[in-house]
């Protein structure tokens, strides 16, 4: 939505264009964080489409790609350093 509104509106008035384009990012974010909030990780997880469906399919920009993925990326991160250490940090016991 965010670039139909820049490439596709009729208005000369540049301020109109950037007060849509903030409202509908604030949108998608409220959105994003009410899903996180009212379902589970695993039913979040679920219900997200791939990574590359959800940008090249659905066309979402790469930042709002990434916003939306972030918590399952950050829990896949914690379970990747708890099996593998970073180098560099001995391992607890």
């Amino acid at each position: 939505q965010r670039q139909i509104i820049m490439t596709h509106n009729q208005s000369s008035s540049v301020k109109f264009m950037v007060e849509m384009y903030d409202k509908c990012h604030d949108t998608c974010a409220q959105y994003g964080t009410f899903l996180q909030r009212a379902l589970s990780f695993d039913d979040y997880a679920r219900l997200l489409p791939p990574l590359i469906d959800l940008r090249n399919l659905y066309r979402v920009d790469p930042e709002i790609c990434f916003q939306v993925y972030r918590p399952v990326l950050h829990k896949l991160l914690e379970a990747q350093q708890a099996v593998l250490p970073l180098a560099g940090h001995p391992a607890e016991e």
